[in-house]
């Protein structure tokens, strides 16, 4: 996934945490264009997380979802302990 190749790219250190997470937003904007994807604007698609903590200091919280809005409809989510232990089964 994104987000196990963003931690692997940390693991490099050759990039800090911010530019990583600034990696995750720009490349999707980059790849597709013509979609007002990328930032918090008004006219442009409402998606994003909310994380448990400031990713910018420590990137591991990417894997900590409190909250997922899809085109400003607020997404069912699981607790990431919840999904650790799935993916462990």
């Amino acid at each position: 996934t994104a987000v196990d190749e963003a931690l692997y790219l940390r693991t490099l250190g050759v990039l800090s945490d911010t530019q990583i997470l600034m990696l995750l937003v720009q490349t999707p904007r980059l790849i597709f264009p013509d979609l007002r994807i990328g930032h918090l604007r008004p006219g442009w698609e409402a998606s994003f997380l909310v994380l448990g903590g400031d990713s910018t200091g420590d990137l591991s919280h990417i894997r900590d979802i409190r909250l997922a809005v899809k085109r400003g409809v607020v997404l069912e989510t699981v607790p990431a302990a919840e999904t650790r232990r799935q993916d462990d089964s």
